[in-house]
């Protein structure tokens, strides 16, 4: 069995160049997943393209590309653009639940309409090659009854892997206490096709999917904020304290509203009295 693959979820917004910069710094991935790359109605240029992976691929790590539209064509042509830009692979956004994405019919609003989903699948597998294509997306739009539907029709239009969110478009980022049940329902569908989970893992938690439910890794987002240290720690390494990451996100440019953000994500409040840095902390 190969080693398992512990990913940093991409979030719209936190994603910025100096938290880019800062976690390569820190080396606190062996992975990249880019936060979403909108394709509406033209196809980016190739400089644009090596723009946008620029921060990721900075530090020699694998990217994975992040596509969000609604057109099977342009998304495809997108695709292939961005793998001769550099990047190793694409991800085909279904799953962001974010309402301003969701009423402009993209991200999570495709699991309403799976035909069109499939056909964005297939299209852009037949380009790029099955083994370079992902999904990621939700349990249902509006209720987990819709997964066993959408996660065949993905595998069948060609997904080669499946990132997988345990809550509905709807439920955004409630608790959900059939989080367990839902993995496991997915996973008996997969197959041999490997499956990277998504959802408010701690460490323990994490370090565990793996052999637990039969996942090939895990994908963490808010948790990687508040413990920036944990996707090394799960891969055996030192980890980093919260406070060494902010000081190296603040030496690296951080400031403002962002900074606030990125404080009250990391700490829990933004007037928290941050202590100093530690250079050896872990």
């Amino acid at each position: 069995m190969s080693e398992p693959e512990f990913w940093p979820a991409p979030m719209d917004g936190v994603f910025t160049e100096v938290f880019i910069r800062s976690v390569n710094e820190l080396e606190l991935t062996d992975r990249w997943m880019t936060s979403f790359f909108r394709l509406s109605d033209t196809l980016p240029r190739e400089k644009l393209c090596r723009e946008f992976l620029a921060p990721y691929a900075s530090s020699g790590l694998p990217v994975c590309v992040q596509l969000m539209g609604r057109d099977p064509e342009l998304l495809a042509a997108g695709a292939l653009r961005m793998l001769e830009a550099g990047g190793a692979s694409i991800d085909l956004n279904f799953g962001c639940p974010v309402p301003r994405v969701v009423r402009g019919g993209a991200g999570g609003a495709l699991l309403r309409e799976r035909e069109l989903m499939y056909r964005i699948t297939e299209k852009t597998a037949a380009v790029a090659g099955k083994e370079k294509v992902s999904v990621k997306f939700r349990c249902g739009f509006a209720s987990p009854d819709e997964l066993e539907e959408t996660a065949k029709g993905l595998l069948a239009a060609g997904a080669g892997k499946l990132f997988f969110h345990h809550r509905t478009v709807k439920e955004l980022y409630a608790p959900v206490p059939e989080r367990t049940d839902r993995f496991r329902r997915l996973l008996g569908l997969a197959g041999d096709t490997p499956v990277i989970l998504n959802g408010d893992f701690t460490f323990e938690e994490a370090a565990s999917a793996p052999e637990r439910f039969g996942c090939a890794g895990v994908m963490l987002g808010r948790n990687f904020l508040r413990s920036p240290g944990i996707l090394r720690r799960l891969r055996g390494l030192p980890g980093c304290s919260p406070e060494r990451f902010f000081h190296t996100l603040v030496r690296n440019g951080l400031g403002g509203e962002a900074l606030k953000g990125m404080k009250r994500w990391i700490f829990g409040a933004w007037d928290f009295p941050v202590p100093p840095e530690d250079p050896h902390g872990q």
